[in-house]
């Protein structure tokens, strides 16, 4: 075969092997300002430190391999940002993607942290397309610290997740500590079945002790 006509043909598999597959995406993804800072792939780890317009931006998100608990979904764990007040309005992005559906599932979002002279707004999204949007609201807080369960979903083979922090200085010192995470909750029906479980080994341990 002429050797021309062979680089061709290999040049037109691997074309629309690509067209087919698309481009390798990353499993955790940091943006600031709508602009990617940070990527991982594998959903162990991600982190950024560096400096945008006034603000001193300082972060780490664990994903779910990087937890080793598949209750444990998305944790950014260290969320530090401050400013001397001078700086604009700030918007920090966490995705992860490549989450492993079940039947049902059910999400509770947890916010933590400390506020100083900062109006802060963070959010959790589900994305049952596993695109990184932000279709399904899980939970947002304007608060230091609060909680919120979502309701059920069925999230099927794949899923994404999307914290969205926005931030806005009040005065001098601005700053934002957090610890944000969302965690995977057993389903009723799983509930149901752990609860009569235990209820069947309370019996059996009780007429252990009364034979």
């Amino acid at each position: 075969m002429n050797s021309s006509i062979l680089r061709g043909a290999i040049v037109g598999l691997v074309c629309s092997m690509a067209a087919i597959c698309g481009p390798a995406r990353a499993d955790l993804i940091i943006s600031v300002n709508n602009v990617q800072v940070a990527s991982q792939s594998g959903n162990t780890s991600v982190s950024y430190n560096g400096i945008v317009g006034d603000w001193d931006i300082s972060t780490k998100a664990f994903g779910v391999t990087g937890l080793g608990n598949t209750s444990d979904l998305f944790d950014i764990s260290n969320l530090d940002v401050s400013t001397n007040g001078t700086g604009g309005p700030l918007t920090l992005t966490f995705v992860e993607t490549n989450l492993t559906g079940t039947a049902v599932d059910q999400f509770l979002s947890q916010f933590s942290g400390t506020l100083n002279n900062i109006s802060v707004t963070r959010t959790f999204y589900l994305d049952l397309t596993n695109s990184g949007g932000q279709s399904i609201l899980l939970g947002a807080t304007t608060l230091a610290n609060a909680q919120f369960l979502s309701a059920l979903y069925n999230t099927g083979v794949l899923f994404s997740i999307t914290e969205v922090v926005t931030l806005n200085p009040t005065g001098r010192g601005a700053k934002l500590s957090g610890d944000d995470d969302v965690m995977r909750v057993p389903e009723p029906g799983s509930l149901a079945l752990l609860g009569s479980g235990l209820l069947g080994l309370g019996l059996i341990r009780r007429r252990k002790k009364t034979a």
